[in-house]
């Protein structure tokens, strides 16, 4: 099969193409859908270990941060369960970060830097290490269990449009005021979808869902208060702001208030009092943040075996 000259130009051009470096997309945040990812650092604690105290050993966490909020100082708990202090002695069962756990940041450039990382260790130098204490007959095997709890934030801008009056006939309107918005997300477990605006006599009207993408359960409160995880179960902070107008959404009491997840979701709907714009249509920004504790844990087994 013979090709033309014409063909052969359209062909290499699209080989160019495909080898061509991707320019960065130009989007507010680095995006994505988890928040701080938690590990046991290899060997720590052991697979297996001896009885009568004839194995020490710390436990150690990994917490990586693949979200965009960072992670302050004591902002982050994690405890330990699946075994005693009893049995196996050691620290404390409780800890707290130390140091900042920094998010992801996306550069001038649109390249996203990679989120920071810290090591929590129970049963570090100068501390009592774990061991099990007692003679065991043969092999017990046991699960230790790593429960983190953080606070987390999510950022979130639509571009919303204000207009104080209809466009004349036949004119194309800078912006619909009457349609669906792109909600863009900082990389975070909760996220903003399905934005919405509508126009009113003398106000806008708009709602969107808070929406659960991650694994974890959500809290609200203090850090994950055992004693308050069921009444503080499955609630966010929200709070929307703009410099358009006074906002007041139904569903928080205000332009700010706290709403419970029902199945993953929860719609929010607001109100943008428009009386005192004086511009006859325009894009602003419109932020939404939203405020959580997250709690996530990983397992570990241990095996205890006689040592004769």
């Amino acid at each position: 099969m013979k090709l033309t000259y014409s063909a052969f130009i359209v062909l290499g051009a699209i080989i160019l193409a495909g080898c061509a470096p991707k320019t960065p997309t130009q989007t507010t945040f680095c995006a994505g859908t988890d928040g701080i990812e938690m590990n046991f650092v290899e060997g720590s604690p052991p697979s297996e270990v001896f009885d009568n105290n004839n194995y020490k050993f710390p436990v150690e966490l990994n917490l990586v941060n693949k979200g965009e909020y960072t992670v302050q100082p004591n902002e982050a708990k994690i405890e330990l369960s699946g075994i005693s202090s009893i049995d196996f002695g050691g620290p404390s069962y409780s800890k707290f970060n130390r140091e900042q756990v920094s998010g992801k940041h996306k550069e001038d450039t649109g390249i996203c830097s990679s989120g920071g990382s810290t090591i929590v260790t129970f049963g570090e130098s100068g501390e009592e290490q774990f061991a099990y204490k007692n003679a065991v007959p043969g092999p017990l095997q046991f699960k230790v269990r790593a429960d983190l709890c953080y606070k987390y934030k999510t950022n979130a801008v639509v571009q919303f449009c204000v207009q104080k009056e209809l466009p004349r006939f036949g004119q194309e309107p800078i912006c619909k005021v009457n349609e669906a918005k792109q909600a863009s997300n900082s990389g975070s477990p909760i996220q903003i979808e399905n934005f919405n605006q509508k126009p009113g006599e003398r106000k806008i009207q708009f709602f969107f869902d808070v929406v659960h993408k991650g694994k974890g359960s959500i809290h609200t409160g203090d850090l994950c208060n055992p004693d308050a995880d069921t009444f503080n179960k499955n609630k966010v902070r929200v709070k929307v702001r703009t410099q358009a107008g006074p906002i007041t959404c139904s569903t928080l009491g205000g332009a700010e208030g706290i709403v419970t997840m029902v199945d993953n979701k929860r719609t929010v709907n607001c109100v943008l009092d428009t009386t005192a714009i004086t511009d006859k249509t325009s894009e602003t920004p419109m932020f939404i943040d939203l405020e959580f504790n997250y709690k996530i844990h990983q397992d570990a087994p241990i095996t205890v075996k006689h040592l004769g």
